[in-house]
């Protein structure tokens, strides 16, 4: 057998076996909270909707995307969180930031980061009822190759 052609082979299997073992359809990102129904009110004024599922010690809201948060009473949790609540960002896509950033402040919710450009576009950070993060962002424009 030739280089290129164990090559060719290794480079397939790993393919496949790479493709067996790995996922990449998220569809639900669970922050530990210490209220859910604090936590649930919170994201439904900031979302829009109504949760999907509520209870005692779970919430979740299913978004446009596809994708869906989860809001879990972190004293339910198993096994127990390493970190405390407060440790997650959700990252949302948005073109009017600043629009935004001047709604969410006029209606009280707590700001981290002011509208500001960074590499990756236009940005600002607000806090839900855990200090979990809250960024909402425009991606800068591509430039162009030419």
């Amino acid at each position: 057998m030739n280089a290129t052609a164990s090559t060719g082979t290794a480079a397939t299997n790993t393919a496949a076996t790479n493709t067996a073992a790995t996922t990449s359809n998220l569809a639900l990102t669970i922050l530990l909270v210490a209220d859910p129904a604090r936590s649930a009110a919170f994201y439904r004024d900031l979302l829009g909707l109504e949760p999907a599922e509520q209870s005692p010690i779970f919430a979740m809201f299913a978004l446009p995307s596809g994708a869906g948060i989860g809001l879990w009473s972190a004293a339910t949790t198993a096994p127990p969180p390493a970190a405390a609540p407060g440790a997650a960002e959700l990252c949302f896509r948005e073109d009017e930031v600043d629009r935004l950033h001047a709604a969410w402040a006029a209606r009280g919710i707590r700001i981290a980061q002011a509208p500001t450009d960074m590499d990756f576009g236009r940005t600002f950070v607000a806090l839900d009822p855990d200090g979990h993060r809250v960024r909402v962002f425009r991606p800068a424009p591509e430039e162009s190759t030419s």
